[in-house]
């Protein structure tokens, strides 16, 4: 495989074989250590042959390379760095399947993913690959041989595949990561291609790096799954109100709308009304609140660039003042800027999305969960105003838990500001009993949307489920099912066979089963 520049006429090609006797570099022998140490179960193996690797490359003289070396330099620190991290994550997974019987070879598993075909061909470096590295061609090639690895070792067609779909967003963050540590080591590059990583400034590579980062978490293993959350994620539905009540008033139902949750916030995020910058998702445990965050901003970042978003997890944020203080403290604690701050209002972006996602966490940071949540909700509203008086520049979005949500419900009073998300069933029951047709125009509420997730489990999984087993609809377990986080839970039960699943399923048991598989796997230690 060969690189070629192309920029304002400079162009060079020559074979990569070239370039890895100038790096002195051989894919082959790092594939063929990772795969050793997985077939003998060792994390600190697996460690040590990412970290050699790595170090080699780091040890390379840049000086002595021409662009083109420096460009083949920098894909290949990337590539072995998201090798590393992308096996070293998931590698519970890899080792379930490996037989104590029948090994395979370590050099047989590293042929397998033929890293002699990178000698063939040509792999093109211009602008494009700095400003869309997730299309780079060679990681949809990569894809295959990744896939047989893992089968090579006893994973199953469907994680594999999974799996190795998951490969790009760890390429991607890599790249940002090793070009943001050693930005001299590539200055051939700059001066040959144009804004590399979408920016000639350090605050816009900082910001594409971000956006590689979000999306990044949802593809990382769920619950020690081969899979990430964007492989299994369905989109919730919410309901809000169309009016509100005026002082004196109390109709038994206010007019409501049912929709999809990201529908409503896309329009909302269209506005440009300076007046409309706040909505708050409230839902209660489970309900999928921040799941949607990742989501959504990892959307929002592929879609959007040009709109900078911004996740804060409540439970990270350290309220020591004001609120633009404490954000600033975060981006520079969790070191995604180091000498800017998004809600500075005098340097801040033209336009920018802060999701806070957990109100109800940060309020369990101290004491009085209600006057915790209505300050935090209070500074929000003011720094908003301060943003926006004179043009629509920041838009927050909030999520909480209904119980935080509703005890300071009369801070947020204009109509649809508050999205109360809905379970991923709604019985027939219950939508007669609480629901009017004009509330859900779209019919949304007829979906059962547990259906969809099996289905998407099942796709990823290798269990190849077409919807909901049946057993568990007829088991009386509705108000567990139908909660996004416990769909998970729901399906290691099931699959464990340690629950019979009739028509009475003894509720302790159940959630005594639950208990055990989370504690058993140890997920996030």
């Amino acid at each position: 495989m060969g690189i070629l520049f192309m920029e304002s006429g400079f162009s060079l090609k020559q074979p990569v074989s070239v370039w890895n006797r100038a790096l002195k570099t051989d894919f082959t022998t790092f594939f063929t250590n990772l795969s050793q140490a997985a077939i003998q179960g060792s994390f600190e193996d697996w460690k040590g042959a990412g970290k050699s690797a790595l170090k080699a490359l780091s040890a390379i003289k840049v000086e002595e390379l021409s662009c083109a070396e420096r460009g083949w330099l920098l894909i290949q620190r990337a590539l072995t760095d998201a090798a590393f991290r992308w096996g070293g994550e998931s590698l519970n997974n890899i080792l379930r399947g490996i037989s104590d019987d029948d090994k395979p070879s370590a050099d047989g598993l590293a042929e397998t993913l033929k890293l002699a075909q990178l000698e063939a061909g040509e792999l093109m470096l211009d602008a494009s690959f700095f400003n869309k590295p997730e299309r780079f061609p060679f990681l949809k090639e990569l894809e295959a041989p990744l896939k047989m690895w893992l089968q090579g070792v006893g994973m199953g067609e469907a994680p594999a595949t999974s799996m190795a779909k998951r490969f790009p967003s760890y390429f991607v963050l890599a790249l940002h990561r090793q070009w943001g540590d050693r930005p001299e080591d590539y200055n051939g590059l700059k001066e040959n291609l144009e804004t590399p990583f979408c920016s000639a400034v350090e605050r816009d590579r900082a910001w594409s790096q971000y956006r590689a980062w979000l999306q990044k978490q949802v593809n990382e293993p769920l619950f020690d799954q081969p899979f990430g959350l964007a492989q299994v994620y369905q989109p919730l539905r919410a309901w809000y109100e169309l009016e509100v009540l005026d002082e004196g008033e109390t109709p038994e139902r206010l007019p409501r709308r049912v929709a999809y949750l990201h529908e409503v916030l896309d329009k909302w995020l269209r506005s440009t009304d300076r007046r409309d910058a706040l909505r708050m998702v409230w839902g209660g445990p489970g309900s999928g609140k921040s799941s949607f965050s990742k989501t959504y901003a990892a959307n929002l970042a592929r879609s959007k660039p040009d709109l900078p978003v911004l996740l804060v997890p409540l439970h990270r944020l350290h309220m020591e003042r004001d609120l633009v203080a404490a954000v600033g403290n975060y981006v520079r604690r969790e070191r995604i800027f180091t000498d800017y701050n998004p809600l500075d209002i005098n340097e801040g972006d033209e336009r920018l999305l802060v999701i806070f996602d957990g109100l109800d966490e940060l309020a369990m940071l101290g004491d009085g969960a209600a006057y915790m949540a209505r300050k935090f909700v209070d500074e929000v509203q003011r720094q908003l105003a301060d943003f926006n008086s004179r043009e629509l520049r920041l838009q927050v979005l909030i999520t909480s838990r209904t119980t935080i949500g509703q005890s300071n419900a009369d801070q947020v009073r204009e109509p649809g500001k508050v999205l109360q998300l809905l379970p991923y069933w709604v019985s027939k029951e219950e939508r007669k009993e609480k629901w009017r047709k004009e509330d859900d125009p779209g019919e949304f509420l007829l979906e059962d949307q547990r259906d969809d997730w099996w289905l998407s489990y099942g796709q990823v999984s290798g269990s190849l489920y077409g919807e909901m087993p049946e057993a568990l609809k007829m088991s009386g377990l509705d108000e567990v099912t139908s909660q996004p986080l416990l769909c998970y839970l729901v399906a290691l039960s099931y699959e464990g066979k340690r629950i019979q699943f009739t028509e009475h399923v003894d509720l302790n048991r159940f959630y005594r089963d639950l208990v055990k598989s989370v504690v058993e796997r140890m997920w996030g230690n």
